[in-house]
């Protein structure tokens, strides 16, 4: 019930944050629809080859390898921009930059059907949505409280899994229609939530309270704070004295920090988040899922991807509330371990007969995949990137995150067929024995590597980084308080580099 009560007390802080994921349920439209599309006759008709023989067009394979990827391109550099608007313009500009984007992207791809213009756009989607990742969690991070910022931040996931959704029920509405509305509508359509949202970042979204004290405007940091909580004027101050303090030990960060310390602890635990989140397979699940249980029990696939993104959003909602009740820890070392041997048993298929039992089993686990990997896995991601991004380096570290997110998405996509496929190395289903292995070695990752970071304020957690607090201790670990006497005594200590070791203070 705590969480319950949290909710109603920062309402508004709840508002405000679901808001800005709207940015994400654009993310999940594109990310349904467009794979959809590429069967669409309309589609194919406009962008494909006309074959006089067979009187039929068809996408040729470069061009369908073309428009597929050079997304994950833009999503490489809307993912390494993300780091200078971030500073420049703050999180709420980040946010509004990426809707821009999205709007350039979606009206260029549907102003003619023009190969060159559909290239453009879609490159311009995926920076939008890697401007998006960036931006979206680090600003529901950086204002929402500490007790509720693991839940608000996974409602990111929640709103990437309504867009999936949505975007398939469009496609699916339109897959009758045989002129060019039938991939036009579906296009532009997505275009009403970037416009919704850069609005209400216009007129109801306050910058970021710990941008702003970064940028020496304190008094514009403090009406932020108070418009999002219901909190008396001294609990607002203690709570900017903590930013601001915070802030002032800090000297302006650089790349090369890095490199060394606590600042490349923080990256390494960011990139082996990504990392791991990519070695589930989910990107396979989520691009060829309703192809695959099409094939294997004869589902339509519209109605097949429909059904999977569907099981997600409960589940996500478990997910959020488990996150501050067990802690980030158990929830994603519980999901990584139920991935790791789901992927063994897809694994077994590839040596099992196949029969009509098979294949029902087969179906389950597909669906038990999408579970576990939305429990834990997939919902955790976006709070450790955020929590992760802590300190003077927080745009540059949340960068490089996301970053690698798209870098092992295409590795996971680019390495698939030569593993799956017969005329490589022939593995098949035989291939979830290497995701399976990889997500037990994930599992033992955040047992001995990835910090609790659940209940703790961003200071708070960058205070623990700069101590070297070991990750299992992170939990039970005291921080010194901005309030007490010995408060002046540690903040002089960080300032001359004077940091007490972990093996000191635990």
């Amino acid at each position: 019930m705590g969480v319950l009560r949290d909710i109603l007390t920062y309402r508004k802080t709840v508002l405000i944050c679901i808001i800005t994921t709207l940015a994400a349920v654009t993310s999940g439209y594109d990310l349904s629809y467009f794979s959809s599309l590429l069967v669409l006759p309309p589609f194919v008709r406009a962008y494909g080859d006309y074959n006089a023989t067979t009187g039929t067009h068809a996408l040729p394979s470069w061009l369908l390898s073309l428009i597929t990827s050079i997304i994950n391109l833009g999503e490489v550099l809307g993912a390494i921009l993300s780091y200078p608007i971030g500073v420049k313009f703050g999180r709420r500009g980040g946010i509004i930059i990426a809707c821009i984007t999205f709007l350039l992207g979606i009206l260029i791809q549907s102003v003619a059907p023009i190969v060159a213009l559909l290239v453009i756009g879609r490159f311009l989607l995926g920076i939008g949505i890697a401007l998006a990742a960036a931006s979206v969690p680090l600003y529901i991070a950086e204002c929402a409280p500490a007790t509720l910022r693991g839940t608000l931040v996974a409602t990111y996931q929640f709103a990437v899994g309504i867009g999936l959704i949505l975007g398939t029920a469009t496609v699916f509405g339109m897959k009758d229609s045989n002129d060019k509305s039938g991939y036009l509508i579906p296009m532009t359509i997505q275009a009403v939530l970037p416009v919704g949202l850069i609005i209400a970042c216009l007129t109801m979204l306050p910058e970021s309270p710990r941008w702003l004290a970064e940028k020496g405007r304190t008094d514009m940091a403090r009406k932020a704070l108070h418009r999002l909580a219901n909190k008396d004027d001294a609990t607002v101050n203690d709570d900017l004295d903590a930013i601001v303090a915070t802030i002032e030990r800090q000297e302006k960060g650089h790349w090369r920090e890095l490199l060394s310390g606590p600042e490349a602890r923080k990256m390494i635990l960011g990139i082996g988040m990504a990392g791991w989140s990519q070695a589930s397979g989910i990107n396979f699940v989520v691009s060829y899922g309703g192809v695959i249980l099409t094939s294997i029990g004869g589902i339509d696939p519209y109605v097949a991807n429909f059904a999977l993104y569907c099981t997600a959003l409960p589940v996500i909602l478990l997910a959020q509330y488990l996150l501050e009740l067990v802690g980030r820890r158990k929830v994603l070392m519980f999901s990584m371990t139920c991935i790791g041997c789901i992927n063994v048993l897809d694994g077994g298929f590839g040596l099992a007969k196949k029969s009509a039992g098979v294949n029902n089993l087969a179906i389950a686990l597909f669906f038990l995949f999408y579970i576990a990997f939305n429990l834990g896995l997939g919902t955790t991601i976006w709070v450790s990137f955020a929590e992760m991004s802590v300190g003077r380096n927080r745009s540059l570290l949340m960068s490089v995150s996301t970053a690698f997110v798209w870098f092992f998405s295409w590795v996971v996509s680019f390495t698939f067929p030569y593993l799956y496929n017969p005329d490589s190395a022939n593995l098949g289903a035989k291939i979830g024995f290497i995701y399976g292995a990889l997500m037990f070695m994930g599992s033992i990752w955040v047992f001995f590597l990835l910090p609790e970071t659940a209940g703790r304020s961003l200071e708070e957690i960058d205070t623990m980084f700069a101590l070297e607090v070991p990750a299992r201790k992170f939990a039970t670990f005291t921080c010194p308080s901005y309030q007490d006497p010995e408060a002046t005594k540690f903040e002089t200590e960080i300032k001359n580099g004077n940091v007490v070791t972990a093996e000191t203070v635990v």
